[in-house]
């Protein structure tokens, strides 16, 4: 019985979250294959220049980018420039802005760990 229950906490234990480089993927993939448009400084952007432009400041704040909220909070959130923030468009959906839809997404992401 006790090897029973050490089996059970061994594999319970085996069960691995994402790493912050696969959040950060997955919400560039997810937000690449969506059908929303970007829209960054009043400017609306296809989900491909949004990913690229994503992309860009990922590497600009690499260093200061620890974790996937991190990476939303600092890179795409707004404009480091114009200090305005993105929004994200989906199809017959109210615009929000791009750090509750990432969230949201990175949620979902997360929850796949569990189950």
């Amino acid at each position: 019985m006790k090897y029973l229950f050490l089996l059970i906490i061994m594999v319970s234990g085996s069960v691995q979250a994402f790493t912050v480089n696969e959040d950060i993927n997955y919400l560039l993939d997810t937000m690449e294959k969506s059908s929303c448009e970007f829209i960054r400084n009043g400017a609306t952007h296809s989900p491909k220049e949004a990913v690229r432009h994503l992309k860009k400041k990922w590497r600009y704040y690499a260093d200061e980018i620890n974790t996937a909220e991190d990476f939303i909070k600092k890179a795409a959130t707004g404009s480091s420039m114009s200090g305005k923030p993105y929004f994200i468009q989906c199809e017959k959906e109210q615009k929000i802005q791009s750090s509750q839809w990432l969230l949201k997404q990175l949620q979902l992401h997360q929850r796949q760990a569990i189950e």
